[in-house]
């Protein structure tokens, strides 16, 4: 096996998802087990229990060659966490050791006021989803977004509003946010970031100062609003939207769809349930058709409205399904839509 170029054989290890057929292979010989866990720990994701978890961690740490070969980890547990269990302790080190990490997500229920990503990591992320809040650590998190030149995307930052504000020069690469609006007024200005999603907080006011944010909301391309909480209207901010052209709405609010018409280039709406809603879709399937009917009238650009159908479980994962409504149809198809 030795004789065959690593080329002939790299690209069929490379096709395995399997992974206990990984597993296999790492049992075989040298060359196919050195292939066979580039690949494994390539992707480290579908692993939801904290033992597993804390076995990798574990694993990063004392043994850097496999921490280098990790490029996208997904933290994602589904329950609960003690505060004084050994994977918080064990994370941050083990993020130091993941030199050539591009993707992290964090997803914890509740999150974790004791995950934090240390500010000294050596790693160039290019998306970054972190689900948390640290109340002890959250200054890092200031000092270590600085350091990212390559960070294209960041989704779900919960911001503190006494967190320290990065250099409008950091992030040069980013172009796609979501958070709350601690987080928006920290990231948004100074940078050209073309699609943000609002992610509605309980600590938000209803009617935030954006004074600060029109000239980057004039970027934007793509926006949705809103999230688990009660959010601002869209008719605060319709003005400053001069280049959107695909807009999701998360609930109705008064006054959201009469100032559709002050989006010149509006293509795509989508009207969303509010997270953790009841099972009522945000509009009554009766009054549909008249109000895409509006819609078409006062927006010429806008091709197609999708809008959430009444949520009965059980249902597939965050999955959702729209009534799409095009310009000049009678009646609306259905599409699904992943929540994330």
């Amino acid at each position: 096996m030795t004789r065959v170029p690593v080329e002939l054989y790299r690209c069929i290890v490379e096709c395995v998802t399997d992974r206990k057929t990984l597993l296999s292979l790492l049992l075989t010989n040298q060359v196919l087990h050195d292939e066979a866990e580039r690949v494994l720990y390539h992707d480290v994701s579908n692993i939801f229990d904290i033992e597993s978890y804390t076995l990798l961690l574990q694993r990063f740490i004392s043994c850097p060659r496999v921490a280098r070969l990790v490029r996208c980890f997904h933290f994602l547990m589904r329950s609960h966490i003690a505060e004084d269990h050994t994977c918080w302790k064990l994370l941050p080190i083990a993020l130091r050791a993941l030199t050539n990490l591009k993707m992290l997500v964090f997803r914890s229920i509740g999150g974790s006021l004791e995950a934090y990503i240390p500010s000294d990591c050596a790693c160039q992320l290019e998306y970054l989803d972190w689900q948390c809040t640290s109340e002890s650590k959250g200054s890092e998190l200031s000092h270590f977004l600085p350091t990212q030149h390559r960070l294209r995307t960041i989704q779900n930052l919960q911001w503190r509003s006494d967190y320290e504000i990065p250099p409008p020069t950091s992030l040069p690469a980013l172009s796609t946010l979501s958070g709350n609006y601690d987080a928006i007024k920290a990231l948004l200005p100074g940078r050209t970031v073309t699609s943000l999603h609002w992610i509605s907080d309980v600590k938000d006011v209803r009617s935030p100062d954006v004074s600060e944010l029109v000239e980057p909301l004039g970027n934007l391309e793509t926006f949705r609003l809103g999230g688990h909480h009660e959010r601002p209207s869209l008719a605060l901010l319709a003005e400053h939207l001069s280049k959107v052209k695909v807009l999701e709405l998360f609930g109705v609010k008064p006054g959201d769809l009469e100032c559709i018409d002050k989006l010149p280039h509006l293509e795509e709406l989508k009207v969303s349930t509010q997270w953790g809603s009841s099972t009522d879709g945000p509009i009554s399937p009766r009054d549909a058709a008249s109000v895409v009917s509006k819609l078409f009238d006062a927006t010429p650009t806008l091709r197609y409205v999708d809008i959430a159908q009444p949520v009965y479980w059980p249902m597939s994962a965050f999955c959702q399904a729209y009534d799409r409504w095009w310009r000049d149809s009678t009646k609306p198809v259905t599409v699904q839509h992943f929540a994330f």
